[in-house]
């Protein structure tokens, strides 16, 4: 997705003035909340650390990335997410193909965190599941004979 399509959706807050990528993990926060950004982004690499490079391989195989908008408040957050009809704490919503996970950013309680660290990795799972069909479905015939 191109990030001018994000910038223009309704998950774009004018708060959001930074941002943290690595590779297609991207945070959007606010500068006051940078603390807490670089938090999440440590806990992201130690959740991923075993696979890491796998996983940012899968990124780049399936053209997917996944942001973390961080939000000011709870306002600005229930603002770009419809949070009412959210079963959790950590709203999530598909853009163009991408996935967009909401926090408030006056979080204090790390359950919040870990909750929004456990949604990341069923999001990835689920991705090495498509990416290993798609490796499936672009083999040659005479490979997946052997399958």
């Amino acid at each position: 997705m191109k990030s001018s399509l994000l910038s223009q959706s309704k998950f774009y807050h004018p708060a959001l003035n930074s941002a943290i990528f690595d590779g297609r993990f991207r945070i959007y926060f606010a500068k006051p909340q940078e603390v807490l950004a670089l938090k999440i982004y440590f806990k992201i690499q130690e959740a991923v650390e075993e696979s890491l490079q796998e996983t940012k391989n899968l990124f780049k195989v399936l053209q997917h990335s996944l942001y973390i908008m961080l939000y000011p408040n709870e306002q600005s957050l229930s603002e770009s997410f419809d949070i009412h009809r959210e079963s959790g704490k950590i709203p999530m919503e598909i853009l163009d193909h991408e996935f967009v996970l909401g926090l408030n950013g006056e979080v204090t309680e790390d359950s919040e965190i870990d909750l929004l660290i456990r949604k990341i990795q069923i999001i990835v799972n689920d991705w090495k599941i498509i990416a290993s069909e798609v490796s499936v479905q672009n083999r040659p015939k005479d490979d997946l004979v052997s399958l």
